[in-house]
């Protein structure tokens, strides 16, 4: 675990353990939401829940134990920044996944409705992506 501090952001880096099984159904799953989905995005663009029809992910059986880790994760992070959790109630407002093939990028984008935001990776192959932060209107320009 560690947290970057790039004023104002706070970013919380960690791992949650699924075993191979339940990494693949989960893949499976995000795979049928794919293919029952009607594609909204360009060429150019991942495929994206949110926008597909598929926004509320944890409100799927299925992702009930990767949102309880999730979770977990989110309390510790809270701990590291002297948050006591007990006057936290977590709310997940939306959860989706997300496919992106060669040469494809998520546009960029604002989370401006939450106060935290999460990202975890299901399949990633190696060297593959990255994650970029940007700010419109940096703090102390």
């Amino acid at each position: 675990m560690s947290i970057s501090n790039i004023f104002p952001l706070s970013i919380y880096h960690n791992k949650i353990s699924l075993s191979d099984d339940e990494r693949t159904n989960l893949v499976d799953e995000i795979s049928f939401l794919y293919d029952k989905s009607p594609k909204i995005n360009s060429k150019n663009s991942s495929w994206t829940g949110d926008v597909n029809g598929s926004e509320f992910l944890f409100r799927n059986k299925k992702f009930k134990k990767i949102a309880s880790l999730i979770s977990e994760k989110i309390y510790d992070y809270l701990n590291e920044l002297a948050i006591d959790k007990n006057l936290v109630d977590l709310y997940f407002q939306r959860s989706w996944a997300t496919i992106t093939s060669k040469k494809q990028n998520i546009s960029w984008h604002t989370h401006s409705q939450s106060n935290i935001s999460f990202a975890y990776y299901l399949l990633k192959p190696p060297k593959s992506g990255s994650m970029l932060f940007k700010s419109e209107n940096p703090p102390n320009a």
